[in-house]
């Protein structure tokens, strides 16, 4: 995303040919490694459900910071780029250690992400003469849907969840990485200002074919997983691990409960 043209509201180009995109090399280094991070989460992410929880609590927190800081401080100063990138990858780092740490922790946040990306997703397909007199509208439903998709996933636990929050949020980070090439980050941009209900609809069919194209490559990803890549030893663990819970209670129990003074 460029945050000059996403604060600038210049992302709705009427231009619609490949010739008009202009590439640069950070820009396409990023957008290679999204397309890379989210091919592999979407077709093996199960096998690396670890790996998974690391980068979600990192965009979380990251990408957070960083839109919040460009939007306060003068990015155009190198210095202030420098801090931002800094603190941003840092407290990215921080959290992304804390899900992986804490594990309900980041299964409750592999669900929020999946169902916040998966509403963004269905929210650029509605119509938009509501939500534009409404402006707490869709940043509420995002909330309110990623909330209950985080206390869904607690309670169906990692050999429910992984091969379909891996799929999900593998098929859109896959998608939107794309989306750079193809169309330089419309698609993307055009979601992020649903959030502000200030987007306008996009001009080009391209948009509108790369914001229908993630839930193919997410079916593709879980079909894939189920049947080919995913991790069997998972659903193997989460059941080791809830009868382990079950014979710890059973056997605390039992425990003949006796008084010492007697």
């Amino acid at each position: 995303i460029d945050p000059d043209r996403f604060r600038n509201g210049e992302w709705n180009r009427t231009d619609c040919s490949l010739s008009s995109n202009t590439y640069s090399a950070d820009f396409a280094i990023a957008s290679t490694a999204l397309v890379v991070i989210g091919f592999a989460f979407c077709f093996f992410g199960s096998r690396f459900f670890k790996l998974v929880l690391f980068f979600t609590g990192f965009v979380i927190i990251g990408g957070i910071t960083f839109y919040l800081l460009y939007q306060h401080l003068p990015c155009s100063v190198p210095e202030f780029s420098w801090v931002v990138v800094g603190t941003a990858g840092g407290l990215g780092l921080l959290a992304g250690v804390l899900t992986v740490c804490f594990y309900y922790v980041g299964i409750f946040s592999i669900g929020a992400v999946g169902g916040a990306l998966a509403t963004l997703g269905f929210l650029s397909f509605l119509n938009l003469s509501y939500i534009e007199n409404h402006s707490w509208l869709p940043i509420t439903i995002v909330a309110a849907v990623a909330i209950l998709c985080g206390l869904v996933a607690l309670k169906l636990q990692e050999r429910l969840i992984a091969i379909p929050m891996t799929a999900l949020i593998g098929a859109i980070l896959l998608v939107y990485g794309l989306d750079y090439f193809v169309e330089n980050t419309v698609a993307v941009e055009y979601t992020l200002n649903l959030l502000e209900s200030s987007a306008e609809r996009p001009k080009c069919v391209q948009t509108w074919v790369m914001l229908g194209t993630w839930p193919f490559v997410f079916g593709a990803g879980l079909l894939l997983q189920c049947l080919k890549t995913g991790d069997k030893e998972s659903d193997s663990r989460g059941r080791r691990r809830g009868r382990a819970e079950r014979d710890g209670a059973e056997r605390a129990e039992s425990i003949p409960l006796t008084n010492d003074y007697e």
